[in-house]
């Protein structure tokens, strides 16, 4: 018969044991400390009447939606220190940590007890007149009783200052022969009561609020007797329990929101150690960004969304503004209370325009440092689509016949245009030669976007010629085409040249005689009148200025036409003499209403008196030209183009310049 033998190994672990009693008020803060900490296994905790672990490290499994109940402590050096707050009845009993270091196993019991303070002191010999009669040479037993409270009192009787006698008891006795010069002495009877601080925060009991960068003090206090002389302020985080101060006070000199959390306080005297938490809230402004992606014009939603962190989380958000690549603002166009805009659904071919930068503003009514209510971020919204020739580009340009000449057009297109083609009127083909070029820029435009005139980033398209002559006198199509289509423009090229005297355009010149400087007045534009008329208005009485004319348009300006000296004279009746002294034949006008007829010609003298009205009903002022030195000229009327020129044949019109 064979026989099995089973050999059975066991491993037995030492065993290392303590007890401690707690003593908690109810609704306050406990903090058990495991004595045995160890970064190389974990610590577990055990609660009253039941089997499975309340946790193992830092995870707890028993009762978990109990926000009570947490596990602090400085994890790095392998402290789980369990923590209940707001203790109830309910929560006392026996709690055990456990930790197996190196095959001993290590556990710690906490026997959480509901504290009471002791009642009812009194000295139980004592005669009515609070005095005691004792025999010299005799022996004397001095007794004082106390109905217990929890944790036991300790009583103590005391003489000068020096403890004759003391115990952790309900009746306490102190015999001793007394002397002649113990006749009258005072003996004092102490009670200690056992009982740990009790911390509260002055003024403080609901949750903190401060503005971020403020300066933050919180008093911690502690009753107890003896009154407690250790402080702590820690911190608590996801792993543990940052130690602050070591001081009553937490003080904060310029509070960031990294400050923000839970603060506990710890006071603690020689019976044992109390502890409260606080909420800190840090309120600041609201940091911005904004959410969004780019688009292609054929996109039919298209969002940006604001978002903004900031204590308190109540947000206003204002109008989002919409400005150019220059910085030129376009529209204001409002999104929703939570910060999300929708970009109107615009023509096809004006969703280009939704180009350029979008600035979302809000404010939470907290300043920032800077003193700031308002915060605002901004993003670049990038919209692809087909080219466009834009606004600022022109039907028709004028150049001077056997001249260097450039034509000009300017396109958006976002991408930039894969192709350019330049037809003349016959379809031919434009390209770089030996008296032509071509030159693309990447540079500045001006557009419409929105309805607005601003300046956008976008492609100029130059032709220059070196000698106009008629073959490029001709009608220009400009094709560009893209990823996402094409657009066309027509240009035509007329012959111009500078205007004769003075012809279409009419500017005047004025100075006074003592000065240098040239005054520009424009009569009335774009006439095909042959004689025009003008008003100066606030010439100065006592002046003598001198009077010109010449003629504008787009290729360049006339020569200019003769002199005019008038002088303004100041009279003691009721019309100004104003002496006007002319030469090269040019007339002067005796006018006493808004636009009269010329006169004849009075040069043969060089000069003549012109009588003119200054009724204030006629005159044009402002109130800084309201001064004694100041008169309300009512106009001054110079005659026709043949008059001033003294040429009876006015100029040809230009060619094809009707504008």
């Amino acid at each position: 018969m064979a026989v099995y033998v089973r050999l059975l190994m066991i491993n037995i672990l030492s065993f290392a044991y303590a007890q401690s009693d707690v003593y908690v008020v109810i609704e306050e803060t406990v903090e058990l400390k495991c004595p045995y900490p160890s970064t190389s296994t974990s610590t577990t905790w055990f609660g009253p009447q039941i089997v499975s672990p309340i946790s193992k490290g830092s995870t707890l499994y028993w009762n978990t939606k109990d926000k009570r109940i947490s596990i602090n402590g400085n994890q790095s050096i392998g402290q789980y220190n369990l923590q209940i707050s707001r203790i109830k009845t309910s929560d006392l009993g026996i709690y055990r940590c456990s930790v197996n270091i190196e095959d001993i196993s290590y556990q710690h019991e906490f026997s959480v007890i509901q504290g009471r303070p002791p009642t009812d002191l009194k000295i139980l010999n004592v005669q009515s007149d609070n005095t005691i009669t004792g025999t010299e040479g005799k022996e004397l037993t001095l007794q004082c009783g106390v109905i217990s409270g929890i944790p036991r009192p300790l009583l103590e009787w005391m003489h000068n200052g020096k403890t004759l006698t003391e115990n952790r008891t309900d009746v306490l006795n102190y015999t001793f022969i007394p002397k002649y010069s113990d006749h009258l002495v005072k003996i004092f009877l102490y009670l200690f009561c056992g009982d740990a601080p009790r911390v509260y925060f002055r003024n403080k009991e609901k949750p903190v609020r401060i503005t971020e960068g403020n300066q933050l003090t919180i008093i911690c206090n502690g009753n107890g007797y003896p009154n407690p002389n250790n402080f702590t302020w820690t911190k608590k985080t996801e792993l543990s329990g940052n130690l602050i101060s070591n001081l009553p006070s937490l003080y904060i000199n310029n509070v960031k929101r990294t400050d923000a959390g839970k603060y506990a306080c710890e006071a603690v005297n020689m019976i044992g150690t109390g502890r409260k938490e606080i909420d800190l809230l840090v309120m600041y402004a609201p940091g911005v960004d904004i959410q969004y992606k780019n688009y292609t014009d054929d996109t039919k939603t298209r969002r940006l969304i604001c978002n903004a962190t900031g204590i308190p989380s109540i947000y206003n958000f204002h109008d989002w503004e919409h400005t150019s690549d220059y910085g030129n603002h376009i529209r204001f166009l409002s999104g929703s209370n939570d910060g999300i805009l929708y970009l109107p659904d615009n023509a096809k071919d004006s969703k280009y325009q939704d180009n350029g930068y979008y600035k979302c503003t809000v404010d939470n009514k907290i300043p920032d440092i800077n003193g700031n209510i308002k915060q605002n971020a901004q993003v670049y919204l990038d919209v692809k689509g087909k080219p466009f020739f834009v606004i600022d580009n022109t039907d028709t340009v004028f150049g001077e016949y056997h001249q260097s000449f450039s034509v000009a057009v300017n396109i958006f297109s976002n991408p930039k245009y894969t192709t350019l083609e330049i037809f003349d009127r016959n379809g031919g083909d434009i390209n770089s030669g030996p008296h032509l070029k071509v030159i693309e820029d990447y540079t500045s435009i001006i557009d419409a976007f929105r309805g607005t005139r601003v300046h956008v980033k976008g492609y100029r398209i130059t032709i220059r010629i070196e000698n106009l002559t008629d073959e490029y006198l001709t009608e220009y199509t400009f094709n560009v085409l893209n990823d996402f289509g094409q657009s066309q423009h027509r240009l035509s090229v007329l012959r111009a040249s500078p205007p004769d005297t003075p012809f279409n355009n009419f500017f005047i010149e004025y100075r006074d005689q003592d000065s240098a400087i040239w005054i520009e007045v424009q009569a009335f534009n774009n006439t095909i009148n042959a004689g025009t008329s003008w008003t100066v208005h606030n010439l100065k009485f006592g002046q003598s200025y001198i009077f010109r004319l010449f003629a504008r348009n787009r290729i360049g300006e006339s020569n200019k036409t003769s002199e005019m000296f008038v002088t303004i004279n100041r009279s003691n009746g009721t019309r100004n003499d104003v002496e006007i002294t002319a030469c090269d034949d040019i007339q002067e006008t005796n006018i006493d209403s808004d636009y009269g007829q010329p006169v004849d010609s009075l040069c043969i003298d060089r000069s003549v008196n012109v009588q003119l009205n200054v009724s204030s009903s006629n005159s044009e002022s402002s109130e800084n030209d309201i001064d004694e030195n100041h008169t309300f000229t009512k106009d001054v009327i110079v005659n026709s183009y043949e008059q001033l020129t003294d040429d009876q044949e006015p100029p040809l019109p230009y060619d094809a310049l009707n504008q």
